[in-house]
C-alpha cells in the first residue's frame, strides 16, 4: 500500500486506526509547516530588529545557574520535574497521536530493547503494532527485514536509510522484501511513529537476541 492508497482508504473509512493516525499526523505536520512559513514571511524579523537589547550583567548566567543548583528540590517538585521531562519527550508528537502517546507513557512506559533505542507501544491489534521509536543521534537500528509492511513517519530529527535522508513529516513504507538499518543522522535524536503489520526479523546478533528474548 502506498501513500495514495492510504489516502483513498482513509477517505473511504476503511483504513486501520493506526494508519489513520499516521495520515492525520502527517497532515498536521504539513499544516504546521504552512503556518510557520506564513508567520515567518509576515514577521520578517522586523520586531526583533526594532527592539533594543536589555542590559545584563556579565555574570548573570552563572548567578542564575548557581541559584538553581543550591535550591533543594522537594519530592513534589521532583515528581513534577520528572513528569515535565516525560512530556518534553513528546513535544514533537503531532496532535492526532499525542493523546495516545501520553496515555502510553503514563501506563506501559518506554522500553529499551537495545542501547540507544527506546520504544513506546501505542496500539496493538494482533500482529499489527503502532509505536513511537526514539533513536539517539548517531545510533543505527540493527539490520532487519519484515514479515509484512512497515510504515514510518518521521516526527523529529533526520534518519539515513538506503542512502536517503528523511526528516520531519517524511513517510517511508517498507515491504516484506526490504532489509535495512536506519541510522539517526545529524545532531538531533530521532523520533518516529511506526506501524508494523508483523514482527521485525532482525539479522546477526540482534536476530539471535530476538529469538532468545522474544522482543519484536
Amino acid at each position: 500500500m502506498n501513500r495514495d492508497q492510504m489516502t483513498a482508504d482513509y477517505a473511504a473509512g476503511v483504513l486501520h486506526p493506526a494508519l489513520r493516525l499516521m495520515v492525520e499526523a502527517q497532515d498536521a505536520i504539513d499544516g504546521e509547516r504552512a503556518r510557520d512559513s506564513e508567520i515567518a514571511a509576515a514577521a520578517g524579523g522586523a520586531w526583533l530588529e526594532s527592539e533594543d537589547p536589555a542590559p545584563m550583567k556579565d555574570n548573570a548566567l552563572d548567578t542564575a545557574l548557581s541559584s538553581i543548583r543550591e535550591t533543594p528540590m522537594d519530592p513534589a517538585a521532583r515528581a513534577a520535574r520528572q513528569a515535565g521531562q516525560r512530556l518534553a519527550e513528546l513535544a514533537a508528537v503531532p496532535e492526532p497521536i499525542l493523546d495516545h502517546a501520553i496515555e502510553a507513557a503514563s501506563g506501559r512506559g518506554w522500553k529499551s530493547p537495545m542501547k540507544g533505542v527506546r520504544r513506546l507501544e501505542l496500539m496493538r491489534d494482533g500482529d499489527l503494532t503502532a509505536e513511537l521509536i526514539h533513536v539517539k543521534s548517531g545510533v543505527s537500528v540493527p539490520a532487519h527485514g519484515h514479515s509484512g509492511r512497515e510504515y514510518t513517519l518521521c516526527l523529529q530529527g533526520e534518519f539515513l536509510q538506503d542512502g536517503k535522508v528523511y526528516g520531519r513529516g517524511d513517510m517511508v513504507i517498507a515491504d516484506g522484501e526490504t532489509v535495512h538499518a536506519p541510522r539517526a543522522d545529524g545532531e538531533e535524536d530521532v523520533l518516529v511513529y511506526a506501524v508494523t503489520e508483523a514482527p521485525l526479523k532482525y539479522r546477526g546478533v540482534a536476530g539471535l537476541l530476538q529469538k532468545i528474548l522474544g522482543f519484536r
